[in-house]
């Protein structure tokens, strides 16, 4: 009887509706927004989807398994502020749009994290965006909407989980340790931890975002048949996104993120008191008993001084590199631009082998287009500079060392094919953007617009008149002077002892930063050791004529 009770308040909701065609006629500018809908991409995760968080926030990360009906989570916002548009739940509940192969991909997709410590206890609110949730098709569409936040708090004493709380519908449902159907796992192999001291362990609290019934999606403890039939997301296994860290985000993105209009998704620390609020709900009876505090943090890692101590390691030229984790370096300042960037990716991504640190978030700030102020999140490599010991080598390990600097040059020129998409006959830098260099800028700019070779000769032309050139009036002799060559060259001294790592036998082990001026003592050291077919003669003349 209770089945026909069901059918019968479902046939008089249909009843009380207006008409078929009336429910389906859409204005024609939201038929257009769910087509553009469908087109969209999530933005692009927070540090390329790696890790962007704290070893104790890391620890307790829950593990996620999607049921086939479920959206994936995906990134709320990217670097650059830009927050996710959303979808607008399909009429038939279709969730095509919204299930990315890409978003379980390790680097495919963030997690946010912020945590409150007192008394001995830790709560960890986990945050999952998801671009929509809908309940059914018509006529239950009235409960589908744009946007969706759920949340898993985890409760931790002593470094050891003691409660899990997975939300559901607005309020959330809370499982204490020791229990059965409470199950932790250990991180997936597909999913590791990078550069940090966590060693695997079952501290990860396994979830399962779902449909509840003609409901809306939410969370739900992961049970035994989860673990006997295995995840039903698209990879198999359970997925840990990129967990990006309230602590450690810049004030202007923070401040953004949660201040956003996410509709009627609600995100559980937009303000203080709804962050002390979801504590509240979710706090377990032990840490009532120690009396936690929900509106007071007592470890410095959560207020101003961050877990692990920041050291600075270098300053040169407008840009400073601090040790931000064991195995992390951030260098921000206002010469850390996108070239850099791009450049560094390149050589990662061509020749693997070579010693460049990975990039793994970045952050760019403009004015009229033009980058003033970046921040590159990288590898740390260790060992010392060359500068630093240079004058301390003798002369065979100096010569050892100044080969092995051109055969990292020659690799790279050999190794780095030339961009397809810039023509034949321009100067460009190898990532595509114009080349700040003094041979092929004109007399106001250092960083010209594309030229082809009549342009480029114009060019070095109008600088030498400008100079007061007067041995070549027709300039034909001065264009003898300059080698002509397809292949990439270093036009500053990206390979300077300032930038290059060695370790305890003087091997290089680092290539840290792409612009920066030589020093003259180990120019001459260059010069003695460069390899014969690298004729630099003519580049020599034409610089003492020219300039």
């Amino acid at each position: 009887m209770p089945a026909l009770h069901k059918v019968a308040a479902t046939a008089a909701l249909v009843l009380s509706l207006p008409s078929l065609a009336a429910v389906i006629q859409r204005p024609g500018n939201e038929t257009i927004r769910i087509l553009n809908d469908r087109a969209a991409e999530p933005p692009r995760p927070v540090a390329d989807g790696i890790d962007w968080a704290y070893d104790f926030e890391v620890k307790f990360q829950p593990l996620v398994d999607f049921d086939t009906d479920s959206c994936y989570n995906v990134p709320a916002m990217d670097n650059h502020n830009r927050a996710s548009e959303g979808l607008n739940p399909d009429y038939d509940s279709d969730v095509s749009t919204c299930r990315p192969r890409s978003a379980l991909d390790r680097g495919g997709s963030n997690v946010y994290v912020r945590g409150r410590c007192n008394r001995g206890w830790c709560a960890f609110v986990y945050a999952y965006y998801f671009r929509m949730d809908f309940a059914w098709s018509w006529p239950l569409d009235i409960w589908n909407h744009r946007h969706d936040w759920e949340h898993v708090v985890v409760w931790a004493k002593l470094g050891q989980p003691r409660s899990v709380s997975v939300s559901c519908h607005g309020g959330y449902e809370s499982l204490v340790a020791g229990n059965d159907e409470l199950r932790f796992g250990q991180t997936p192999s597909e999913f590791p931890y990078y550069v940090t001291t966590l060693k695997p362990a079952a501290t990860h609290p396994k979830v399962v975002y779902h449909k509840d019934g003609v409901r809306t999606h939410c969370f739900r403890f992961a049970n035994k048949a989860d673990d006997y039939e295995g995840p039903e997301n698209d990879r198999g296994v359970w997925i840990r996104s990129g967990l990006v860290s309230m602590l450690m985000m810049p004030t202007e993105w923070w401040d953004k993120f949660r201040s956003h209009d996410w509709g009627s998704a609600h995100l559980a620390w937009a303000n203080e008191d709804d962050f002390a609020g979801h504590l509240i709900e979710t706090m377990p009876q032990e840490a009532r008993d120690d009396e936690f505090d929900c509106a007071y943090d007592e470890t410095p890692e959560l207020k101003d001084k961050p877990h692990f101590e920041h050291r600075q390691l270098a300053w040169q030229f407008g840009s400073t590199v601090i040790q931000i984790q064991p195995g992390i370096v951030l260098k921000k300042g206002a010469k850390v631009r996108p070239s850099e960037e791009k450049a560094m990716r390149l050589v990662k991504k061509h020749l693997p082998q070579l010693p460049v640190p990975s990039i793994y978030a970045t952050l760019y700030k403009f004015d009229a287009g033009k980058p003033y102020y970046g921040e590159l999140k990288m590898d740390f490599m260790p060992g010392r500079s060359l500068k630093s010991i240079w004058a301390e080598l003798d002369d065979a390990t100096k010569d050892r060392i100044c080969h092995d600097i051109w055969d990292l040059a020659a690799t790279i020129r050999a190794g780095i094919p030339r961009p397809p998409d810039l023509a034949p006959g321009l100067y460009r830098n190898i990532d595509g953007s114009p080349s700040r260099d003094l041979l092929l800028g004109d007399n106001n700019d250092i960083a010209p617009v594309e030229m082809d070779d009549d342009e480029l000769r114009d060019r070095i032309y109008s600088r030498y008149v400008a100079h007061n050139g007067l041995s070549y009036k027709d300039g034909k002799d001065v264009f003898g002077l300059l080698p002509r060559s397809d292949k990439s060259v270093f036009a500053h001294g990206d390979l300077a002892p300032r930038n290059l790592i060695v370790d305890e036998q003087c091997r290089i082990t680092a290539m840290m930063k792409w612009y920066d001026t030589p020093e003259i003592e180990w120019q001459k050291w260059m010069t003695k050791t460069r390899p014969e077919r690298w004729d630099i003669t003519g580049i020599q003349k034409a610089r003492r004529i020219l300039f």
